[in-house]
């Protein structure tokens, strides 16, 4: 049995959390660092609790830019700027929960 890519356990804990209605509908954003230039992060306006491989995108680390010019999530800079400040970080996974926005109002 062969393991899971990086991305493959992205996708997996995306419909786990989703599941438990930790990142409703499209609030939220969740990266994987594919190496030290690039990381995939999830394109604005998806479910995060039906994401697939195909709604990652590429987004260049130093530059927050997208090669593809498909249009990433509102936080890209959050994402980028952690990856860049702690070169062990493997993934990013920002929740939106209904508590926490609700107690942030």
């Amino acid at each position: 049995m062969s393991a899971l890519s990086p991305l493959d356990q992205l996708v997996a804990a995306c419909r786990w959390i989703g599941e438990k209605g930790w990142a409703p509908a499209t609030g939220g954003n969740m990266s994987v660092r594919e190496n030290d230039r690039f990381c995939l992060l999830s394109e604005s306006g998806k479910d995060k609790g039906s994401l697939t491989r195909d709604d990652f995108i590429q987004v260049e680390i130093a530059t927050s830019s997208v090669p593809s010019g498909r249009r990433p999530s509102a936080e890209t800079g959050l994402h980028t700027l952690i990856y860049r400040l702690f070169p062990d970080a493997g993934a990013v996974l920002h929740t939106h929960t209904v508590n926490a926005t609700v107690l942030s109002r």
